[in-house]
């Protein structure tokens, strides 16, 4: 990762524009992971913060990360879900708990478009999937 981040650095520019975290190499993991014993992935940005090494957060981006945001050209904003193959196992376990990828992500969903988008966003899929009875 280290090398990664003096080669490329800190940030770097997505085929949007968009300025996000280096990878180590292209279609790995980012820069800024993190694995323990267990091969669990932590953002190391967050794992300083968390031990008051660092006064800089994660990014939104990357708390709300798989799902990506952009600007449409029409001034609207699109939360589009980015299966990428590192988060596979993920995905699965979300799926087998019948977690869906908002649910776990209400924290920075809140967050970064408030609580009553948030609500909305439970409504719409209680309404597209009602529980089975």
């Amino acid at each position: 990762g280290i090398r990664a981040i003096r080669a490329q650095g800190p940030t770097v520019r997505d085929i949007d524009g968009d300025l996000v975290t280096p990878l180590v190499t292209a279609g790995e993991e980012c820069a800024y992971a993190l694995f323990d014993e267990n091969n669990n992935c932590f953002c190391g940005v967050e794992v300083a913060h968390g031990k008051g090494d660092s006064e800089l957060k994660k990014p939104i981006s990357c708390w709300l990360y798989p799902i990506r945001v952009s600007k449409l050209s029409n001034g609207m904003t699109a939360l589009n879900l980015h299966e990428w193959h590192i988060c596979l196992d993920a995905f699965a376990k979300g799926k087998k708990e019948g977690i869906p990828v908002f649910q776990f992500l209400r924290e920075p969903l809140v967050f970064a478009f408030g609580k009553e988008f948030y609500e909305k966003l439970e409504f719409a899929h209680k309404e597209l999937f009602p529980p089975e009875k």
